[in-house]
């Protein structure tokens, strides 16, 4: 519920601010600043300060379980992954609007190829929080993975509108399982579940940083589609490092 609670402003953000975007162009930021104010004010009138009540300890609570060792590189392996899907998105947010421009789409229709991205990752968490199949199964993994470098084919070859929504829908669905798995194999194999999540976030944000800034200088100096022949091969290297890490776990 909290993955689909973000990835809704993600599907709603786009698709609005490209409508007012078509309108005026400060109109997207006019709103959300409103909107800030708005939910800041609702926090201040509605939140209260606790002081803490101090619990005695209990001898018989059950101490933390240990950290697991199984399926550790198939953890390493869930990083990576989701390390490239961020890399990978940080690119189509960020560099595909430039491409869009070039081919002379429209704000709105910008803004709506966007909100795909967020729809797909809607989806794909409302589907992976009801089943099971997907836990330590490469397959899942790679399959998303797959649509990824299909998603990326489809931006790099064509240049209509239909064909670039359903990329991004193919982007967002890898992404949406590659996150929660991180989440949740993060959860459940790291004692330290803090510095676990600590983790998990640090890594995605890499590849959101990384995947613009590099993306932006492939687009700058080769082209604008050169970003996804970065992101192709920055997959394929992940796929190939993904497949030594679970072949190692699986033997051990």
């Amino acid at each position: 519920s909290f993955n689909m609670s973000w990835t809704a402003s993600h599907l709603i953000g786009p698709t609005l601010s490209g409508l007012l975007f078509g309108l005026h162009s400060r109109l997207p930021f006019w709103l959300a600043a409103a909107l800030c104010i708005l939910l800041f004010s609702v926090m201040w009138a509605s939140v209260s300060e606790r002081i803490p009540r101090l619990q005695k300890e209990i001898a018989s609570s059950p101490s933390e379980p240990e950290e697991s060792n199984q399926g550790r590189r198939f953890l390493y392996a869930i990083w990576i992954a989701n390390f490239a899907s961020f890399f990978i998105l940080g690119n189509a947010r960020y560099q595909f609007p430039m491409l869009a421009m070039d081919l002379t789409l429209s704000p709105y229709a910008i803004g709506l190829l966007m909100s795909c991205i967020g729809l797909a990752q809607f989806l794909g968490f409302f589907f992976l929080r009801g089943s099971e199949r997907w836990h330590f199964n490469k397959r899942y993994l790679l399959g998303a993975q797959l649509l990824a470098a299909c998603g990326l084919l489809l931006i790099f070859f064509f240049r209509q509108p239909i064909v670039f929504a359903l990329a991004f829908i193919m982007l967002g669905l890898c992404a949406s399982l590659t996150y929660y798995s991180s989440l949740y194999y993060t959860v459940r194999l790291m004692k330290r579940k803090g510095k676990g999540t600590g983790l998990h976030e640090s890594i995605l944000g890499g590849g959101v940083v990384l995947g613009p800034l590099l993306g932006g200088i492939m687009a700058h100096s080769v082209g604008l589609r050169a970003p996804y022949v970065l992101c192709l091969v920055m997959l394929a290297v992940v796929v190939i490092i993904e497949l030594s890490l679970i072949k190692k776990d699986l033997k051990t």
